[in-house]
């Protein structure tokens, strides 16, 4: 499907705001003040004197005082960019007033062919493969440290700490850091979109919480769980992506140590599971053999080396796609130390989803109870003195405060008319439908233009002369006389609009994964910039973010490995421009993905395949032609008491880990044949079969392969593998019991 929007086509937008939170709390979104236009943010951390610095996907860092964002970025790293890199996570050192260090994750660019400008030293460890063509060694996740003067960091002052290992696909790369209660800092380590490899490997730092120690002269701590050669402090994990310590707390939740860990692919049966963990040192959390509540040690029988989550969710039902407040990935994480919000919530963890845009919070006893809605949320902090709630999205900054009392914040939506003139005009601001829970309360409105006040007044209307052309950021607080507020925006655009146009590619392309994609356009004035955005589901990963067009043909390589083997995705390329006065046009073009069933069958029918979770077979997946998907088989396996071991594949494979790629329907089949082992149901133990037994099933291993090809078993052929296989079982039983 090939969709276009152009900019000029908006006459009047309505906002709703459907924030709830609870009594005595109010919300504040000044985004006039506390927002980086296209900055993607990903992360922040306060500093002891209550500045705030957050990081970009571009790997900038910005600084915000008491007054809002400083406007440009005191650090820029060169980091690799796209999907899910960039700047991931930043903390300053518990006597960062004495040293000013400031630590900093991010997936550094280490080839300069990227950038010849602009890029960081090369790992010795993790090196740029002279034979790469794909990129997959071009970044690394590397932990560095900084030193912070005044407002400004020097990119010179960087001492590299520690390299994670390779950012392969771009995505699931965790990046949080904390410090703990031991002075060590923390840090998580997605699984780099290859779980089925590092989700049970204490080899490879990815899929991890590590633990380090950046004040020693071991970065490694001696007495880390598994040696002091072994970063890992707990595995098992698939996408670690936020995660708090208690540091300051008290009671039984003091030190708790709480991680997001965001959930697999809901294609995969039982593996579409959201989770919060509570790490402890050495525990395995079961990813990529369990997530959620399925498989997990939460009833008897479960693997008890994996340690199940204290909580998880998911939204991820057969609407999924369809649903704009269903959740999607679990987000944020901060203790409530404080003491104005009362005993109830404090030692509570705060924590959220980034599609459903709520926030729940967890009790010392573990006890989830809601606590707010209709928000934008990529991580959450509490300010040094413990008493607000600040909220970092993809844009920008707000927060929660406690103001006490039964009151709460008004409710009300923003009309604006018109949002776009072709030349300067009157343009009508009003705040419709405000509400209030207090009928004796009154409201007082505060209108801005770019963050300047222009009236405060009782009325909920303002006409404003917008004289020149230009893109401005028009903004409206509404608050009480009990002092509960609530802040509107909105964009006005005066000018026309750049007329852009994307003339490749064309309407009704497919892709398949492994293609390079091939894109121009054009624009009748101003400066282009591109970006292209992968969406799945009801959220996206960014792929290219605004690089501003300097060529009259670009190119982008679609990888085919990763771990999005879902249908329900599509690129999408945006084309902006930007005129002299500010004035932007854009347009966007939609490109599908050709997909593919890919059907796994097992002789005899019902035993599991993993491709990259558990499948019970037969069943049908459905997948982006072209994806290399990764296949294994468990073995050997029990079905029905009878153990089965693997013999062959259909398309020829051993069973060492590889991977699949059709690029049409395909079935692939799985021939097992009987060990001569029964186990038993209810001891489970094994009781060998006799000599002969052995032997007759060996002189009948060619019968269980064949009917085995690269287009499946037919019915016959499975038909008679089902009688052989009774036959081999009535064998034993006679040779056994007879």
């Amino acid at each position: 499907r090939i969709t276009e929007c152009l900019i000029s086509l908006l006459l009047l937008f309505t906002v709703a705001q459907t924030q709830t939170l609870p009594e005595g709390f109010s919300h504040t979104n000044d985004y006039a003040n506390w927002s980086a236009e296209d900055s993607k943010f990903v992360t922040f951390a306060h500093l002891p004197d209550n500045r705030w610095v957050a990081t970009t996907q571009r790997g900038e860092v910005f600084l915000f005082n008491s007054e809002g964002l400083v406007t440009d970025p005191i650090l820029e790293l060169p980091v690799y960019e796209g999907s899910e890199r960039g700047a991931l996570g930043i903390v300053p050192d518990p006597d960062f007033s004495t040293n000013g260090h400031i630590y900093v994750y991010y997936t550094a660019l280490q080839n300069p062919d990227i950038d010849p400008n602009f890029y960081d030293e090369e790992s010795t460890e993790y090196p740029v493969d002279p034979d790469d063509s794909f990129g997959w060694s071009y970044s690394v996740g590397r932990l560095a440290r900084f030193t912070m003067i005044g407002d400004t960091i020097s990119y010179d002052s960087k001492v590299i700490l520690f390299d994670v290992g390779y950012s392969k696909w771009g995505h699931h790369n965790g990046g949080h850091v904390k410090f703990g209660t031991d002075g060590m800092l923390y840090l998580s380590a997605g699984d780099n979109g290859e779980g089925y490899i590092s989700g049970q490997s204490l080899d490879d730092n990815a899929g991890s919480i590590l633990r380090l120690d950046v004040h020693g002269t071991n970065i490694i701590p001696s007495d880390n769980p598994f040696g002091s050669d072994n970063a890992i402090y707990a595995y098992g994990l698939r996408n670690p992506f936020t995660f708090d310590i208690n540091v300051n707390g008290d009671g039984p939740a003091a030190g708790r140590f709480l991680v997001n860990d965001v959930g697999g692919a809901e294609d995969l049966p039982d593996l579409p599971y959201e989770e919060v963990n509570e790490i402890v040192a050495g525990g395995n959390y079961g990813w990529i053999d369990c997530n959620g509540y399925n498989d997990c040690p939460q009833e008897e029988g479960d693997n008890p080396e994996f340690i199940g989550p204290i909580y998880a969710f998911t939204g991820r039902g057969p609407d999924f796609g369809d649903d704009a407040d269903a959740e999607c990935a679990v987000i944020g994480g901060a203790f409530y130390t404080g003491d104005t919000w009362g005993d109830e919530y404090r030692n509570n963890y705060f924590f959220g989803d980034w599609c459903a845009g709520w926030i729940k919070r967890i009790t010392p006893d573990y006890q989830v109870i809601d606590f707010a809605t209709g928000l934008s949320i990529i991580d959450l902090e509490f300010s040094p003195d413990g008493e607000t709630l600040y909220i970092l999205d993809q844009t920008g900054i707000k927060w929660v405060s406690n103001l006490g009392g039964s009151g709460s914040a008004p409710s009300a939506t923003l009309s604006v008319y018109p949002m776009q003139s072709d030349t300067p005009t009157t343009v009508t601001i009003t705040v419709v439908d405000a509400e209030i829970t207090d009928s004796g309360d009154t409201l007082t409105y505060e209108f801005s233009i770019d963050g300047n006040i222009q009236v405060v007044q009782s009325t909920s209307s303002y006409d404003h002369v917008f004289g020149s052309l230009g893109t401005y950021y028009v903004s409206v607080r509404v608050w009480s006389t009990e002092g509960f507020a609530l802040t509107l925006s909105e964009t006005v655009v005066i000018g026309i609009p750049p007329q852009v146009n994307i003339t490749s590619p064309q309407s009704g392309l497919f892709y398949t994964a492994g293609d390079t994609l091939y894109y121009h356009g054009t624009t009748d004035k101003g400066e282009m910039s591109w970006i292209i955005d992968f969406h799945h589901e009801t959220h996206t990963h960014p792929m290219l973010l605004s690089t501003v067009d300097s060529e009259v043909s670009h190119e982008f390589y679609i990888e085919p490995r990763g771990d999005h083997f879902v249908s329900d995705v599509f690129f999408r390329i945006i084309l902006r421009a930007e005129d002299d006065d500010g004035v932007i046009g854009e347009t966007y073009v939609d490109i599908q993905p050709n997909t593919v069933t890919i059907s796994f069958e097992t002789d005899p029918p019902g035993l599991e395949v993993v491709s990259p979770g558990p499948l019970t077979c037969p069943i049908d997946t459905y997948t982006v032609a072209g994806i290399e998907r990764p296949v294994t088989v468990p073995t050997p396996q029990v079905l029905d008491t009878i153990e089965y071991e693997f013999v062959s594949w259909s398309h020829g494979e051993n069973n060492d880990l590889h991977y699949i790629s059709p690029i049409e329907d395909t079935t692939y089949t799985a021939t097992f044949r009987v060990t001569g082992n029964i186990v038993s149901e209810s001891e489970g133990e094994e009781e060998e079969v006799t000599e002969a037994a052995n032997s007759e099933d060996a002189n009948n291993e060619g019968s269980g392969s064949e009917g085995s090809n690269s287009e499946g078993i037919d019915s016959e052929d499975s038909s008679s593998s089902s009688v052989f296989a009774i036959v081999q079982v009535a064998m034993m039983i006679l040779l056994l019991f007879g």
